[in-house]
């Protein structure tokens, strides 16, 4: 609650930002409540995803199952996946150069899937549908050779159910509330290089990527590579993936203080960034990113820094803390 007052009281004009989206968490959180968001994300199949998720909770729950029911599934997921050769021979190689999420949607569907019945539902339920089924193809994926392994049509036959209910729960309570989303924008951009002009945004709330521990590229692979989407040029501007060992080390933290440079530049006097960061082990050290960014704060011109710290519980030890760290402008 005391999150969500938070994102409520960036005043709706100014919005809300992260420059690090991923999958959107952030944006639908302030849609919910009523704020223009705007998003950031380099990876082209994230920015789909989170373009997808965020529409979808504008989806006419009622109209959308009376339309497309379980005897339809069979056919859906035969054409989704069935596209797959059709897609890998429209390789496509996506530039982080501001485009629109839902331009990349529209082009998805106009010059890379093939002509089908699906293709004629409206573009929002399309669209859940290749959710959908990337989702089933992330499941199959990681937890084949498990003890949770299932078919590939299985999980997809899951997850239409699972994303059906949660289509349903979010029309009712947002008509049952009254709930009017607030503005979002999605684009495939660069943190390093935010596409917004100098003093412009009230508040940002992001995460930046833990690329020295964990490879990104490699963990979406089997999206990327079922869009079609030519990774190369995705794995040497992605932050962390930059460079080896070392090098590698430097290039993160010479990356990340541009990025919250950038987050200075953008942000109006008086905003406020909040950066989610963890204390990442590489080459066998826990770095200090976060006592770090404390420390470079006053040198590019935040005139207020902190840190809230707490404890990762479990037995995964790649992360043993996690920070809050508030920058003011």
């Amino acid at each position: 609650f005391q999150a969500e007052d938070g994102i409520r009281d960036v005043e709706r004009s100014r919005g809300l930002g992260d420059v690090y989206k991923r999958q959107g968490t952030t944006l639908i959180e302030a849609s919910v409540v009523g704020t223009k968001s705007f998003g950031i994300e380099i990876n082209p199949a994230l920015c789909i995803v989170s373009q997808i998720k965020l529409d979808s909770m504008k989806i006419d729950y009622p109209e959308f199952r009376e339309n497309i029911t379980e005897m339809d599934l069979p056919r859906i997921f035969k054409y989704f996946n069935g596209a797959k050769t059709y897609l890998s021979e429209r390789k496509w190689e996506i530039e982080a150069n501001n485009q629109n999420a839902k331009d990349i949607l529209e082009e998805l569907w106009d010059n890379h899937f093939p002509d089908s019945f699906v293709k004629e539902y409206p573009f929002r339920w399309r669209n859940l549908l290749l959710l959908i089924y990337l989702h089933a193809l992330s499941d199959y994926t990681y937890l084949k050779g498990t003890s949770k392994e299932k078919s590939l049509w299985d999980f997809f036959y899951l997850n239409f159910e699972e994303y059906s209910r949660t289509i349903k729960g979010t029309y009712e309570t947002f008509k049952e509330l009254d709930i009017t989303l607030g503005d979002y924008t999605i684009i495939l951009g660069s943190a390093l290089d935010i596409p917004l002009s100098n003093n412009s945004v009230k508040g940002i709330v992001t995460s930046p990527p833990y690329s020295i521990a964990l490879d990104y590229v490699k963990n979406d692979l089997h999206l990327l590579t079922y869009l079609g989407i030519d990774t190369k040029k995705l794995r040497n501007e992605m932050i962390g993936l930059k460079g080896r060992k070392a090098e590698k080390l430097k290039l993160y933290e010479r990356d990340i203080r541009k990025s919250i440079e950038e987050m200075y530049r953008v942000l109006k006097k008086g905003g406020w960034a909040s950066i989610v960061l963890g204390d990442v082990v590489v080459n066998d050290k826990r770095t200090d990113f976060c006592e770090k960014i404390i420390r470079w704060a006053p040198e590019i011109g935040f005139t207020d820094a902190y840190a809230m710290k707490r404890p990762i519980l479990g037995g995964f030890a790649r992360l043993r803390y996690e920070y809050v760290i508030f920058l003011q402008k």
